[in-house]
């Protein structure tokens, strides 16, 4: 990892001037007080990365399950609109059934007045003949 010469610097310099405090120097202390607190900014810095790439990681799994999902959406969409047009064409249909019957129940009708009619001409016959 691109830290790790970093770290292994600030090791270095540690135990480089990891002297007992009472035979250290201003300049010793200071140092091995910068390369410690280098030393943590790294670590930490090295934990938000790796957070930083699980996360993203995490984010490229929902974005290819976000994928597939409008996929299926778009499969559904479609068998949605497939059966709206079915749905339409019975509907068609069913008011055309419902035309027709209403027609053949006139029609019925018009048969029973022509035979009503029938029936009254042919008794006016009787009665004339």
């Amino acid at each position: 990892e691109e830290y790790t010469s970093a770290l292994a610097e600030n090791a270095r310099l540690e135990s480089d001037y990891d002297y007992t405090e009472s035979r250290s120097g201003d300049y010793d202390r200071v140092i091995r007080v910068s390369a410690r607190m280098n030393t943590s900014l790294l670590k930490k810095v090295i934990q938000d990365e790796k957070k930083l790439f699980n996360f993203s990681q995490k984010i490229e799994e929902q974005d290819l399950m976000i994928g597939k999902q409008n996929v299926e959406i778009g499969r559904l969409n479609s068998e949605i609109d497939k059966l709206t047009r079915k749905l339409q064409e019975l509907d068609t249909a069913l008011k055309t059934v419902e035309r027709l019957e209403t027609e053949n129940k006139t029609l019925q009708q018009q048969i029973k007045d022509f035979k009503k009619i029938d029936l009254e001409g042919a008794k006016i016959n009787a009665d004339i003949k």
